[in-house]
């Protein structure tokens, strides 16, 4: 399997993400958000001002092996606390496509939005689905893959801290544009924690202008034995 598109743009965040003030966000709407949303928001109004994306118009893709599981844990915290009360506002911010509703809402973008969630595969799967659009006649896709660290009690698992990514993504090569080669073959060395790791990654590669193989697949801690098969980009520079 092989599927060539173009990257016009990528952009990176990882860290405390709880002082970001994404400019995209309105004040009022910024509040209610988690740390996970406003790296998204971050990375995607980056992809805008950087690189000139028709945020009110172009679809996107959202990846994100656990969506807003430190919101989701701590909802289940309350619920079983003597109370039971449950915040409505946490409540709607637990769902798995929180972080690109908000920023969908606030750019006005009413071109639909995918969210994927595949495990190990998921910024795969997320590379895989804009490729699919694009084919289908899209001009620009975008593609945000985001994750924070899982809470306890639940075993360890994602980024060690909030971790996103976005790429403006083409059919065709435009500007400075970079080929990307997504495909599938033998597991090659070692594997990103994550796919939230592997989306950041492949984001440095195309800001440096390197060229580049980076795995798009995760380690899978669940597996019992290593993975033969994965998915890896490669970055090509004409």
């Amino acid at each position: 399997m092989r599927s060539t598109i173009f990257v016009r743009g990528a952009a990176a965040f990882r860290g405390d993400a709880k002082g970001l003030r994404p400019a995209i966000l309105p004040p009022m709407l910024r509040r209610r958000t988690s740390p996970l949303t406003r790296a998204v928001a971050q990375v995607v109004g980056e992809i805008g001002e950087r690189f000139g994306a028709d945020l009110a118009h172009v679809p996107v893709v959202h990846g994100s092996e656990h969506g807003e599981i430190a919101v989701t844990v701590d909802l289940l915290h309350a619920a079983l606390s003597p109370d039971g009360e449950v915040s409505p506002t946490r409540f709607h911010n637990s769902v798995h496509n929180t972080p690109i509703g908000y920023v969908s809402i606030a750019c006005g973008n009413r071109a639909g939005h995918t969210t994927v969630a595949a495990g190990a595969d998921t910024c795969a799967m997320a590379f895989l689905e804009a490729a699919a659009r694009l084919s289908a006649g899209r001009g620009e896709v975008l593609v945000v893959v985001a994750d924070e660290p899982v809470p306890p009690p639940l075993p360890r698992r994602g980024p060690a801290e909030v971790t996103a990514a976005a790429f403006l993504l083409a059919a065709a090569p435009a500007g400075e544009s970079s080929r990307l080669e997504i495909v599938e073959g033998p597991a090659e060395g070692a594997l990103p924690e994550c796919a939230a790791t592997a989306a950041y990654d492949l984001a440095g590669a195309a800001r440096r202008a390197a060229p580049a193989a980076c795995p798009l697949s995760a380690r899978d801690p669940f597996a019992v034995d290593a993975r033969d098969t994965t998915y890896f980009a490669r970055l090509i520079f004409d």
